[in-house]
This record gives C-alpha cells, structure tokens and sequence, in this order.
C-alpha cells in the first residue's frame, strides 16, 4: 500500500477494527478498517513528538491497548501521542540485546524476552515493582522466541524448534547468593602471579618485598546459576579511589605506579538475577624502597646541602675570576682608547688647523679676486655710462646697441663679484640681511616681468598664480631677487 513504508517487524490487532503495524524504518502505522474488514485508512505516526527519541519502535499487545518499545522507553497511545508508562522502562542491564517478545501475565505480570535472558515485572513486597531477572535454563540457548503466553499455572513460549511450556513452580526463589571471591593477585608487567595468603579479617595488611610497579587483582562470584556469564562486578581501592568502578562484567583490576601507604581494595558482585553479592577486602601496604626511607632521605639531603655549599663555592670562586679577568680586560681597553682618543685630538686640531688656514687662504683669494675685478670693471662700466648719458654724443644705433650690451654685461660680471663675496661672507657668517616688510605677491610678479625677455629668449612661456590675499613677508628683497633670478635663469637654460 501506499500509505505504508519500511520494512515490518510485528502486527498488532487492536480491537475490531483497528490493527497497528511495527517497521524498521518508519512508523508505526495505524491501519483503520470498517465492520466489513475493508481497509480505510493508514495513520502514520512517523513523526509523531512522542516518537522522535525512541529509535526503532516494536509493537507488542496489550488488554489495555498496545504496547510501543523503542530505545529504553515503554510507551502507551493516548489517542493523540505516545505517552511514556509511568516508572516502566526496559530493564537497566539489557545492554546490546536485541528484544524479542512483550507480554502480558497474572496480576499485573510483564514478561519481557531478549535474545539471551527473560525478566519479569513484578510488585515485591515493599509495594515497589521492577524487573527481575528469571533463569529459563532450558530456554537460554539463543533460539528465537516468537511470542510468549503466561498462564496462571503455566507459561507457553513459541520458538523456533517449537512450543515450551514452564510451569510456574519451576520458578522458584534462586539458590543463596555466595559472597564475592578474590581469586588471585598478578603483576600486570608480565602476569606472573603472586603469592598471597588467604583472607582473613584479622590478617595483617599483605605486603611484598620488593614490591612490583603495579598490582592486578583477580576476582569471581561463586555460582550455578543459568547465566552467570552475566556476572558483574564493580571494585575500588580505597585510599586510591574516589568512588566505585561501573559495573561491568571484567573479573580483573589492574593499577599500575602504586604510591606508598596503606590501602584496602575491595570489589563485589552482582549475579545475572540482579543481585549484589557481598563484597570482599583485601588490606595490602606499599612500602617505600630503601632510598625513600627516612634515614636514607636524611642522607640524601645532607649529601645534597653538601653538594651545594661546594658547587657554591666553586661558582663563588669561578666568578671572582671571571671578574678580574674582566677587570684586566677593561683597563686594557680603557688604556688602549685613552692612546687612541689622544692620537685622534692630535689628528683633529692638526686637521683643524689647516682648514683654518685654507679658509684664511679662501677669504683672502675672494677679496683678491672681487678687488681685482671689481676695479677694472669700475673703469669700464664709468665711460660707458658716460657716453650713453651724454646727450652731445651722437651715437648710431647699432653702436648704442653695442656700447648697451657691453654695460649690461659688465654689470652682470660685476653682480657676479658681487654675489661671489656675498657667498664668501655668507659662509664666515658675516653677510647682514637687510629684512623689510615685502609684499611677496608683487614683487615676484616684478621680477617675473624683468625675466620675461630671458624665458622668451629661450622658448619658455610662464605662468604666475598668486593667493587672493596679500603675503606680507620680513625679508632682504636683494637676496630674494638673486635667489629669483637664479631659480628662473637655470630653468630657463637647463
């Protein structure tokens, strides 16, 4: 059908016209049918909320409705969901069983069968109910039961050889449970066993000389009880241990790098009835070796505090040479710096003492050079403008335009004296600025339009932009013109 999907494991009738259907995948499903036995519809109940943690769902019958087992949970169907039963899980030790069969018997009876073991839900005389363990020995093989029919004085179980029945007086109480039993003692290292008296509550702690580095202890529960494959048993060493181990079913505790001191290991048992057996001790005390002794550590530290004073000694006097070592060093270094510093004045003011003389020599070769320049082009630059004043003289205008160049280039040589001594003065830090309030803007654009014919001359064209406001500056407009000048004449040519 359509409506259903998943592989089914168990089927359910749950009155007339209601049947519910188990599968691995999916489910359970409700299959709703009428008087007829006509199928009406199918109710997936896949997601159902109550549904979403129990994993794999079986489907068992019940007087009261069905039963629903997935994961740990027991669950009923209210019409709407499936609800936990209150206090009714699967039993705690199931482990990785696989459960085969639910039903319902006497008196509020719940039989519940695994693929190894069968338990009972009953009232015990506090009025509590749990699960107990029952021992089926001739059903204990591992046969697969199909279903389970408990009866007042019988009970009948379908498997796969055939049908069983059990009368319910072969179920009587299990036999005395023994008390839990240390069978042995071993060293973990190689497993060779160890000698070790039997127990006795007034026996001394046993103990062992030379101790091994660890300890495994060897334990069982006595019993002929059917299923005592399913012992298990939980144990701790006190003065080691904070709490119990879990319970399990290993017959063996090992400990390993056992500290000194006294301890007491106990372990007990419980059988595959659920029963706990009553636990067995063993006092044992580790004792230190020789060199943990209290005299053997008294030794040690004197022979310690001995070492040290002598190590400390030793680094004492390794160090006091280390330092005049160090101090020797020092004062050859200080007495080879000295000689060197000295030699270094001595290079210096010699040094100094040239540079005196060569600047000496400098200054006087600059005012040589201006004075001698200076005095000839004065002698030149006094006729020429003579002539070119005097109105009496008349002059053509190519020989005005000559006798003009020649005055301006004299005059230009004699700036350059001019600016040669200033450079001199300027380095001798005896060149006065002459400083005045200078509006910047103007005055560039003034030198600007003097150089203009220079630019020209060599195929530049200029652009001048100046700030809206006015830029007063405290300078020498001299020294700013020949700085002008210079800047714009290098450009212009290179």
């Amino acid at each position: 059908h359509s409506g259903l999907h998943g592989r089914s494991h168990t089927l359910v009738e749950s009155g007339p016209n209601t049947i519910w259907l188990g599968a691995y995948e999916a489910g359970p499903f409700r299959l709703r049918l009428d008087d007829d036995g006509q199928l009406m519809g199918i109710d997936d109940y896949s997601e159902a909320p109550g549904r979403r943690n129990m994993g794999e769902v079986q489907v068992f019958a019940g007087r009261e409705g069905p039963w629903f087992i997935g994961g740990d949970q027991i669950r009923r169907f209210d019409g709407e969901d499936f609800v936990p039963v209150p206090g009714l899980t699967v039993p705690e030790n199931l482990g990785n069983e696989a459960l085969w069969r639910l039903a319902e018997g006497t008196d509020g009876e719940l039989w519940l069968r695994s693929n190894a073991r069968t338990w009972v839900w009953r009232t015990q005389s506090d009025g509590s109910a749990r699960w107990q363990l029952v021992s089926l020995r001739p059903l204990d093989d591992g046969l697969t039961t199909y279903w389970i029919l408990p009866e007042a004085e019988q009970i009948w179980f379908a498997r796969m050889d055939g049908i069983a029945r059990l009368d319910r007086s072969d179920l009587g109480p299990p036999g005395e449970l023994l008390p839990t039993l240390i069978s042995g003692l071993a060293d973990p290292a190689d497993g060779r066993s160890l000698p070790w008296p039997r127990l006795d509550p007034d026996a001394s702690p046993w103990q062992r000389s030379p101790m091994p580095q660890g300890l495994r202890f060897q334990f069982a529960l006595p019993s002929f009880q059917a299923g005592a494959a399913a012992t298990q048993f939980r144990s701790r060493l006190l003065g080691m241990d904070a709490d119990w181990s879990p319970w399990n079913t290993r017959a063996e505790r090992s400990y390993t790098n056992l500290p000194d001191g006294d301890f007491r290991f106990q372990v007990q048992a419980r059988d595959g009835l659920g029963r706990e057996a009553a636990l067995a001790e063993l006092p044992l005390r580790v004792d230190p070796p020789w060199w943990r002794h209290p005299l053997a550590r008294l030794l040690q530290v004197g022979a310690l505090l001995a070492l040290l004073i002598a190590l400390y000694r030793w680094l004492l006097q390794r160090r006091e040479r280390q330092l005049l070592a160090t101090q020797a060093e020092l004062e050859r270094n200080v007495a080879e710096r000295t000689a060197e510093l000295a030699s270094s004045n001595t290079q210096l003011q010699v040094q100094a003492e040239r540079l005196r003389q060569v600047d000496q020599l400098k200054s006087r070769f600059f005012d040589n050079v201006s004075h001698e320049f200076r005095t000839p082009l004065s002698l030149v630059l006094g006729p020429l403008d003579d002539v070119l004043r005097d109105a009496r003289v008349r002059l053509g205008e190519r020989t005005r335009e000559h006798l003009e160049m020649a005055n301006r280039n004299a005059r230009r040589v004699l700036d350059l004296i001019v600016e040669l001594m200033d450079v001199n003065r300027l380095e001798q830090g005896q060149l006065p600025l002459r400083r005045q309030s200078l509006e910047l803007g103007s005055f560039v654009e003034r030198q600007l339009e003097g150089l203009a014919p220079l630019l020209e001359r060599h195929g530049h064209a200029h652009e001048l932009q100046l700030p809206e406001s006015p830029a007063w500056v405290e300078a020498d407009p001299v020294q700013i013109e020949r700085c002008l000048g210079n800047l714009v004449s290098n450009a212009a040519k290179y």
